[in-house]
């Protein structure tokens, strides 16, 4: 800004020494208009050219515009081509000014003069240039004066939402993740807020849930720790001996604690490869069933009928088969948890407008639906005495949702209390025609 009102000054002192250089011009084409009168009363006053150049010499002290006659450079052509020149060294030059000299209506000669400026002309020239300059450098002055306190609002009003952020951002840093965030700014400095203040709101989300299952992984330990520890302490003392019925307890609780380990060494793998999955064409129709099998002599030993049922026509699924052969494991270990003796547990898979669909539903005991919302939460339990034989950790259905939602598919749950609970999972369907698949076995 400040280089176009310098050009701005430039340009105008330029067009300012123009105009005087124009006004000039005229000038002295009005000077040289004069002098040719004034030749003109001489020749009237000595009667011819002759005349006048021989009183040439006594009537130099002649003045038009402060300058004499013997200070200019004249020369005068007469209409008989005669030369005569106020000066010896006087030579015409395309720049000098001209004016015929007329006598009673007749041109009798031409009048070559070099221009001179006025002195009361160049006075007042140079007068203006001082005072069109001065007021310049003073509306220059003023403008940058403007521009600089414009610009240190406009540096300050911008910068000021940035220290903020930078303020907040140092308070999350130390752990802080309620910080104000600034509400001033323009357009894009609000999209920057907005896009800190989502990953403000994250991040305070994500302490509060490392807190609840801290909370929540100290409670489930806690309790076949302290059996663990008071069957122990019991047994130094004496109040207890050491038997089969002894050597089962602390077996149970060993593995409870082994299992809660386990579960949370899985959702860490999962959290660590959702993005790292390693798909491979799935022939539904293969996989499946195997998965199911694991689960057919528990399901004799609990006296539930496990049933599985598959459509003709092969279905293919791309998808990690190791970590959604984890998701299958964990619904049916649930089902069988929870499904009394005499009653059915169903699997099915089933094609449905370019999804595929695989279901898991028993008829155990339900689930309220105070519960439904929460069941797919870490560590959520739905037993609120946290029953170790029949409840796990609470991390097997966050598993399931985390898999599920990696494969870019969707889990939902259904349940009548006391009439049992289904689990349904959507996942994109591929047609096995227009793929080639890789099979494990």
């Amino acid at each position: 800004m400040f280089t176009m009102v310098g050009l701005d000054l430039v340009a105008a002192h330029l067009s300012l020494q123009r105009s005087l250089y124009t006004y000039a011009e005229h000038n002295q084409a009005d000077q040289a208009a004069d002098w040719a009168q004034l030749m003109a009363v001489l020749y009237d006053e000595f009667g011819s050219w002759t005349a006048v150049q021989q009183h040439l010499p006594d009537e130099a002290a002649l003045q038009i515009d402060g300058h004499k006659l013997g200070q200019i450079k004249a020369v005068i052509i007469t209409r008989n081509n005669d030369v005569i020149k106020t000066q010896t060294k006087a030579t015409p030059t395309p720049t000098w000014k001209s004016s015929p000299i007329l006598f009673h209506g007749h041109q009798i000669g031409v009048l070559h003069m070099q221009g001179y400026i006025p002195s009361q002309v160049g006075r007042l020239k140079l007068q203006i240039t001082r005072d069109f300059d001065e007021a310049q450098f003073a509306v220059l002055a003023v403008i940058s004066l403007l521009a600089f306190l414009f610009i240190s609002s406009s540096i300050r009003s911008f910068l000021e939402p940035l220290e903020q952020l930078a303020e907040s951002a140092t308070a999350m840093t130390a752990g802080d993740f309620d910080a104000p965030l600034p509400e001033n700014g323009d357009e894009e400095m609000q999209k920057v807020v907005n896009a800190f203040s989502v990953t403000q709101q994250r991040l305070h989300e994500a302490r509060e849930t490392r807190k609840k299952v801290l909370a929540d992984i100290h409670h489930e330990l806690r309790t076949p720790l302290n059996v663990i520890a008071n069957r122990l302490e019991a047994i130094h003392l004496g109040l207890f001996h050491w038997d089969e019925q002894t050597a089962a307890v602390l077996q149970e609780e060993t593995e409870r604690i082994q299992t809660i380990v386990d579960e949370l060494e899985q959702l860490n793998d999962v959290d660590a490869g959702v993005r790292k999955l390693d798909c491979i064409w799935v022939v539904v129709q293969e996989w499946l069933p195997k998965i199911v099998s694991l689960f057919a002599a528990e399901a004799d030993h609990r006296s539930v009928n496990l049933k599985l049922s598959m459509p003709v026509s092969p279905l293919c699924i791309w998808m990690d088969k190791n970590k959604m052969s984890q998701v299958v494991v964990n619904l049916v270990s649930n089902a069988l948890r929870y499904t009394p003796p005499g009653k059915n547990i169903f699997v099915g898979v089933k094609s449905t407008i370019g999804q595929v669909l695989l279901s898991v539903r028993d008829e155990g005991v339900g689930i309220e639906p105070e519960h439904l919302p929460f069941v797919f939460e870490r560590l959520y339990r739905v037993e609120s005495s946290r029953n170790r034989e029949t409840g796990g950790a609470g991390l097997g259905l966050a598993i399931v949702k985390e898999v599920v939602n990696a494969h870019g598919g969707e889990v939902t749950v259904r349940s009548w209390p006391g009439k049992g609970t289904c689990f349904q999972i959507l996942l994109p369907e591929h047609d096995l025609n227009q793929h080639d698949v890789n099979q494990e076995n």
